[in-house]
């Protein structure tokens, strides 16, 4: 009985490697630990945001590709600005044909870089009296963007950015130099599908012009497959004026979806509205102020 026990036990490890010889695999091979390999939810970092960084829109990922990652985007965008006052309303209708790219080394460097066509109609109208009405178009101000990120342990991320935006554009537009300093935050759950993220920054723009930003939001991804990932975001955007020129408080909340088919090709939606308005005159108020926008690019990872 011992003997027939101890030739069932030697012979189950034959059988193994038997079978391993007959599908042709190398019984030397050492696999990685399962512990070692990216989760599969990770392939979500690799969306561009507006400015180039990893993201969702405005909203900046903190987290970084731990692979080399090359990303591209072709967005329009639209965003409708309308005020009103007792004698005269004002609006601002701006289309933008964006051209974004950005690229992810090391598992922690982050550029970006976002060049804007834009066609702009301006319209004022006296109530009951005359109006008139005024468009643009050309190449409007540059942005690059850098950002350094930390992974503290599998679920936090965060690090520093910074984004310049300068007066590259067209005479035709608004020239305006701009620079935000600021610092990301991401605390990611189950395999990085489910995120929460933050954004604080300091904004510095031209003739006295500052504001405190913030940004808070969350991210999941609902589907999972080789053909086809899809990540939902929504978020909140505000803007606290504190410099010479304006004062108060500005907020936006957004939302969207973004999709990444076989693995490269990428693909967004999403819309925006502003909920606050305390950074206008009292006697000016705000009928209504939305965004959409919708994109598709590329995004490879090597």
């Amino acid at each position: 009985m011992r003997k027939l026990v101890l030739l069932v036990a030697l012979s189950i490890p034959c059988l193994a490697f038997a079978q391993d010889v007959k599908d042709g695999t190398d019984t030397t091979e050492t696999r990685p630990p399962r512990e070692s390999r990216d989760p599969e939810g990770k392939r979500s970092i690799g969306f561009a945001s507006t400015v180039g960084l990893t993201g969702m829109r405005d909203l900046i990922d903190a987290r970084v590709p731990s692979t080399i990652n090359v990303r591209g985007m072709i967005r329009f965008d639209n965003e409708s600005l309308n005020l009103d006052s007792a004698s005269q309303s004002h609006s601002l209708d701006t289309y933008d044909l964006d051209l974004i790219a950005g690229a992810s080394l090391l598992g922690m460097l982050d550029a970006g870089f976002h060049l804007p066509l834009q066609y702009r109609v301006v319209r004022d109208a006296l109530h009951g009296g005359p109006s008139r009405r005024i468009s643009a178009d050309g190449v409007s101000d540059a942005e690059i963007s850098g950002k350094v990120g930390f992974a503290l342990g599998p679920w936090i991320s965060i690090g520093p950015y910074a984004t310049l935006h300068w007066n590259t554009g067209s005479s035709l537009l608004d020239k305006t130099n701009e620079l935000r300093l600021g610092g990301c935050g991401t605390l990611s759950f189950l395999d990085d599908r489910v995120a929460a993220h933050v954004n604080f920054t300091n904004i510095n723009y031209d003739g006295g012009k500052w504001a405190l930003g913030y940004r808070l939001g969350a991210s999941v991804v609902p589907l999972l497959s080789d053909f086809l990932l899809l990540r939902v975001f929504v978020y909140l955007d505000g803007k606290d004026f504190i410099g010479t020129r304006v004062q108060g408080n500005d907020t936006r909340i957004f939302g969207g979806v973004q999709a990444l088919f076989f693995k490269f090709v990428t693909a967004e939606f999403s819309m925006g509205w502003k909920i606050y308005n305390g950074d206008l005159p009292v006697f000016v108020h705000d009928v209504s102020t939305y965004g959409i926008d919708v994109g598709g690019g590329v995004s490879f990872s090597f």
